[in-house]
């Protein structure tokens, strides 16, 4: 399984595939049922959408295991805008972030500052943010991570998931 997640992963980062899934559109019905837009208007119109038929919604940036400062701070930054245009929206809608998308690969304290300023807007604009886990060899590193914000702030959950049939978890103390 970690060879064939490092393949999609791999594959995720290719924008000429991107461009691909996006043009043809069988694969573009698909992603559409994962994928709320390519712009964070489309997202937040699909937000919107899903609110006026009663049901709440977590945005994810599409991303992860960024290999560059520059990269994972860029991520955060989409993050605050992302906060700020749901505010903006008045969407019922908070955020899921994957730390390696935060720097988690490239240094735990990089990544806790960078994701820090995330969760700290998040808390000022009366939003929440999850954590999302990824594999298992980050799991303690992510939930150490996770201890640290929310000792901190109390806008902040972590997602963990479990295998059963069609469930998704999420715990916040």
């Amino acid at each position: 399984m970690p060879l064939l997640r490092s393949a999609l992963i791999s594959l995720s980062h290719n924008r000429i595939l991107q461009d691909a899934i996006v043009r043809v559109p069988v694969t573009r019905r698909m992603a559409r049922r994962f994928i709320a837009g390519e712009k964070l208007e489309e997202a937040i119109a699909a937000v919107l959408d899903l609110n006026d038929r009663g049901m709440f919604a977590t945005l994810d940036h599409l991303g992860e295991s960024v290999t560059s400062e520059a990269e994972a701070a860029a991520a955060a930054d989409d993050y605050l805008l992302a906060l700020e245009a749901l505010k903006a929206a008045g969407a019922n809608c908070n955020v899921s972030v994957k730390l390696t998308q935060m720097g988690l690969d490239l240094c735990d304290d990089f990544c806790y500052e960078n994701f820090r300023r995330v969760v700290g807007r998040a808390a000022e604009l009366g939003n929440f943010v999850r954590v999302d886990m990824e594999g298992s060899p980050l799991t303690e590193r992510t939930l150490a991570l996770y201890r640290r914000l929310r000792s901190e702030f109390d806008n902040v959950g972590i997602v963990i998931q479990a295998i059963c049939t069609a469930a998704r978890l999420t715990w916040t103390p």
